[in-house]
């Protein structure tokens, strides 16, 4: 969950392929301090974006070519502190407008500072594994999940009952195999033992020799296709 820093100096966007003007309703002291980046998708980070232009007022933002459709757009405030509007020496008075622009210049920055905190804790959200939330420990339930890490000795602990389920699948199968190798052994035995019975349309005449060995002797005649012709 983000932080609520009520980050008042940063507008995003998404690109539709053709609006090229983006508002943004923060001050800025001087032209330079806006900015604007296009989310990398490859980098997961913003980049800086120079091809555009003030829009009729100070308060658009005009792309010089309309973003893709998709496109994340960011647009914000990052003001110059170094050097302060105004520098005081010894000897000379200070004035309340130099205070005042000093002091404003000051405020802009703390501010900004809050959208950088509240856009870290997007980016702890977002890149991190959170310890108390995300983890899996030994004493809790296993869950295969995207969006939870293990513990070494939750993973330890998991990868022991896949040994012991694997195990347990393969002594199955070896046992269906001894099966299926029994019932063979089986049907050899029979085969070895019975005397084969051999049944044929033909006249035949069989003789079987004690040894299993067959002596087969057809009468060509009868199975020729011009028997019975004169």
């Amino acid at each position: 969950m983000a932080l609520d820093l009520d980050c008042a100096t940063t507008e995003y966007y998404t690109g539709d392929g053709s609006q090229q003007d983006f508002t943004y309703s923060f001050e800025i002291l001087q032209t330079a301090d806006l900015h604007v980046g296009i989310y990398n998708t490859t980098t997961n980070e913003y980049d800086e974006f120079n091809d555009w232009i003030f829009g009729a007022t100070n308060s658009v933002v005009r792309f010089l070519i309309a973003p893709s459709a998709g496109a994340g757009i960011v647009i914000y405030r990052l003001t110059d502190i170094d050097p302060m509007k105004a520098i005081f020496n010894p000897g000379h008075a200070v004035r309340a407008v130099d205070l005042n622009d000093n002091f404003e210049q000051l405020q802009f920055a703390v501010e900004e500072s809050r959208c950088l905190l509240e856009g870290q804790q997007d980016i702890f959200d977002n890149r991190y594994w959170q310890k108390l939330n995300n983890t899996i420990y030994s004493s809790d339930t296993w869950v295969a999940a995207d969006d939870k890490v293990g513990s070494t000795k939750a993973i330890d602990d998991e990868i022991q009952v896949k040994i012991a389920d694997l195990s347990t699948t393969i002594d199955g199968g070896l046992n269906i195999i001894r099966d299926d190798i029994t019932d063979i052994q089986d049907d050899i035995t029979d085969l070895q033992t019975n005397t084969p019975t051999i049944t044929t349309t033909a006249p035949l005449s069989q003789t079987v020799t004690a040894n299993n060995a067959y002596s087969l002797a057809f009468d060509i005649s009868a199975l020729s296709p011009f028997s019975g012709l004169p």
